[in-house]
């Protein structure tokens, strides 16, 4: 099940030293909501990713609007993912087999 938690999360900002700025980074405590799925699926389509997750056999579905400049797929296992809302679920996962060993 998802969890509400506190993070820390590094931002770049602006600092000052006498009268000159500067690029700093800064951090800040929030509260974000944690998912840690079993398994995630992730499709990159140049400009946009979608994503297909799995914890505690129920399944994400989202798509996020991001730059990848690739079209690929791949697969995450136990990866945690952290978001400012809650996730709504769609359903049952479907069991993943496993590769086994690399050889």
């Amino acid at each position: 099940m998802a969890e509400y938690i506190e993070v820390t999360e590094t931002y770049w900002s602006v600092c000052w030293k006498w009268i000159f700025p500067y690029p700093c980074r800064k951090s800040r405590k929030v509260m974000k909501w944690r998912y840690h799925f079993s398994y995630l699926n992730v499709s990159y389509r140049y400009i946009y990713s979608n994503y297909l997750g799995c914890e505690f056999n129920l399944k994400y579905k989202w798509r996020k609007w991001e730059w990848t400049g690739e079209g690929k797929d791949f697969t995450l296992y136990d990866y945690d993912m952290y978001f400012n809302d809650k996730k709504t679920d769609s359903g049952p996962c479907q069991p993943v087999v496993d590769p086994g060993p690399i050889l």
